[in-house]
C-alpha cells in the first residue's frame, strides 16, 4: 500500500476568506422594504431568541378576499339578470 498525501501549493486562510465574503455580502446587502423584521428586530439574550415581532400581513390574503368578493358579486348579478329575463 502506498500512503496518500494531499499537498496544496498555497496555505488556505479560511478565516480571512470568510471575513472577506461576509464583508462583501454586507456591502452589497439591501435591507427589505417589508416583512416581519423591518420595523422591529427579534430580541435575543445569551440563551437565544426571547421574542419575535408578529408576522407581517400576508398580501395574498387581500387578493384572495378581493377575488372571492368579485365572484360573489358576479354570481348575484348573474342571478338577478336571469330573474329579470323570466319576468
Amino acid at each position: 500500500m502506498w500512503p496518500v498525501k494531499c499537498v496544496t501549493s498555497k496555505p488556505n486562510d479560511y478565516e480571512a476568506l470568510g471575513k472577506a465574503r461576509l464583508e462583501r455580502f454586507a456591502n452589497r446587502f439591501t435591507p427589505p422594504s417589508r416583512g416581519r423584521y423591518v420595523r422591529e428586530p427579534a430580541l435575543t439574550n445569551e440563551r437565544g431568541v426571547v421574542a419575535v415581532p408578529p408576522p407581517a400581513p400576508d398580501p395574498l390574503l387581500g387578493v384572495g378576499i378581493g377575488v372571492a368578493l368579485a365572484g360573489v358579486v358576479g354570481i348575484v348579478l348573474i342571478t338577478l339578470e336571469r330573474q329579470r329575463g323570466k319576468d
